[in-house]
């Protein structure tokens, strides 16, 4: 063959070639970013697709997985970008807000609830799966294709991976700000997870800090007389407890017939006090363990704040701790020392599949009338996702009696919050259950009933909660008490609007004790995003403007920095207690 024309047809072969990996790298870039495009067309949050970095790291990408020489590896990089997009989108769909680092850390102790909550939400996970099945099959055909090897670009694409992936992470691991490390609405799906996990081990690495300018302050203590009579204080916190879906508070579907009924028309010599409040954090972590250390700021709360626990025994009460979830809620706020029983579900997890929160029930009733002074702190686990099996124990009459709420099978956001509605009266029958061998106590009963958290269910397109918005620490705030004119009666009355602190602090007055924070300000409250004590950030809510409920909402990231700031207005509060 002449040199002229060996020439020609490796030039052309050469041609061929380069072509067709470029065509093929073009294809995986559409399919690469035709899930964020899905569901920025839906209406989710994302916002990937509009900004150059993330294009641009499509692009770098797909250049990468289609210049991997081994085929085998090639898919396996594909196979991972393609999980995270199911990762990123389906925690968009079922919690309408990206993925999270504070969701990654949170998952070593949350991962049966999740997987439960999944399990029964599995329709609202479709649209991810079924958008990445699509784009990801042809990617993954495109990449199975084998070209001729020897292209100089190809033996590049493997460390090409490699470096976007690793500089990636050294970027986030090692900038000054911690905000920087956070996935968005404006990440790519393909990188979010993994983006997620490296700014969790971020997050674990940087100390808590306070936000410029707040003063930390240690709480002062002082003991109160108690009227010369029995005395018995109890706190039943429940699980995601969204105020305003609650017709004791106007919600027109009946989803707190009992709870409603008691605000009407009380037990004998009782009055229902009934507000909507905040709790301590937007998750089960976060809430618990700061209102049971009573701490007015979330940083160093875990140091400064006074436990419940500790308070009650130095009161000379007697307490109880009863728990439907882990024992680790207690254990990271100090414990429950000297307390007469500490039960959780962690170890009886047997027992309560058999009976649910109706187990706390029977556990109320075994304790003794006999002390003088008595403290009981219930944490019930109704009504956590997926809110379907919380009532499954009871029988067909009373199954009917509960699930009174029904929608089209197919129709997956309303079957979601129809479950939760059905969820709410299994919680209202769980907690006058729990509150009603109380009333018969002697002397002064002081019966408590909040939440640890609210769950959105599409307001703002956000589901669930573990979610940085002060919506979702909306929580009833609920007295039932026999001395509707003593000092823990008028507190509450006073409260515009509750918060975890203030609650706290009028537990702390029943249980004989004057709890406050030099320099802690009435219209200025803070709580905890997912983790406790500052380790995920914090909310700090400042009243404004001439009307209540009316904030501007600052969060601050784990290292004190100032990351995002809003208005917000909450009418339905505001009614909900005057």
């Amino acid at each position: 063959m002449p040199q002229g024309q060996g020439q020609l047809r490796w030039a052309v072969d050469s041609a061929r070639r380069h072509a067709a990996h470029a065509l093929a790298a073009a294809a995986t870039f559409v399919l690469l970013l035709v899930p964020d495009i899905a569901f920025a067309l839906a209406g989710y949050q994302t916002t990937s697709i509009h900004k150059s970095g993330s294009v641009l790291m499509a692009a770098v990408l797909a250049v990468a997985l289609t210049l991997i020489v081994s085929r085998r590896w090639r898919l396996a990089a594909a196979g991972f970008l393609l999980g995270s997009q199911v990762l990123w989108l389906g925690c968009l769909a079922y919690f309408g807000k990206a993925l999270g680092p504070e969701q990654i850390v949170l998952s070593a102790t949350e991962i049966a609830d999740v997987t439960i909550g999944i399990a029964g939400g599995w329709r609202i996970l479709l649209p991810a799966l079924i958008t990445v099945a699509m784009t990801g099959g042809l990617m993954l055909l495109i990449l199975a294709c084998e070209f001729r090897k020897g292209v100089w670009r190809d033996r590049i694409g493997g460390w090409l991976f490699a470096a976007v992936m690793g500089a990636s992470a050294i970027y986030w691991l090692s900038h000054e700000s911690l905000g920087v490390s956070v996935p968005g609405s404006h990440t790519l799906a393909a990188l979010g997870p993994f983006q997620a996990t490296v700014s969790a081990a971020r997050l674990l690495m940087t100390p808590v800090a306070a936000a410029k300018g707040m003063q930390i302050r240690d709480q002062d203590v002082r003991p109160v007389a108690l009227e010369a009579e029995p005395q018995t204080v109890v706190v039943i916190m429940g699980e995601g407890i969204t105020p305003t879906r609650l017709s004791l508070f106007g919600y027109p579907a009946e989803t707190s017939p009992r709870l409603a009924k008691w605000r009407r028309e009380p037990p004998p010599g009782f009055e229902l006090i009934a507000k909507i409040g905040f709790a301590a954090g937007v998750a089960t972590f976060a809430s618990v363990p700061g209102f049971i250390k009573m701490s007015y700021i979330p940083v160093e709360g875990e140091w400064r704040g006074v436990n419940v626990f500790d308070l009650a025994y130095a009161g000379g009460f007697a307490s109880w701790f009863l728990s439907a979830q882990s024992a680790h809620f207690l254990n990271v706020a100090g414990g429950a020392r000297r307390a007469e029983r500490v039960f959780a579900e962690q170890g009886n997890e047997m027992a309560f599949a058999a009976k649910h929160d109706d187990l706390l029930v029977d556990l109320v009733r075994e304790i003794p009338a006999g002390p003088e002074r008595r403290f009981v702190f219930l944490h019930q686990r109704v009504n956590h996702a997926n809110y379907t099996e919380h009532c499954s124990h009871l029988g067909p009459g009373d199954q009917k009696d509960l699930y009174i709420f029904s929608v089209a099978a197919d129709a997956a956001p309303d079957q979601r919050k129809v479950a939760y509605e059905n969820g709410l009266r299994c919680w209202d029958r769980n907690a006058v259950s729990l509150a009603e061998p109380f009333l018969a106590a002697q002397g002064a009963v002081h019966i408590f009933i909040t939440a640890d958290h609210s769950e959105m269910m599409g307001e703002g397109g956000l589901w669930g909660h573990s979610i940085a918005d002060l919506a979702v620490a909306q929580v009833p705030v609920l007295l039932l008490t026999n001395r509707p004119q003593s000092d823990v009666a008028k507190r509450m009355r006073a409260l515009s609007p509750p918060t975890a602190y203030t609650v706290s602090q009028i537990v702390a007055r029943a249980l004989g004790y004057d709890i406050s924070t030099p320099g802690a300000e009435t219209n200025r409250f803070y709580l905890n995003n997912t983790l406790p004590f500052g380790r995920a950030g914090y909310l700090e809510a400042e009243e404004t403007g001439p009307a209540q409920y009316q904030y501007k909402v600052r969060r601050f990231g784990r290292d004190g920095r100032l990351q995002e700031e809003s208005e917000r207005n909450f009418p339905e509060m505001e009614k909900a207690n005057r």
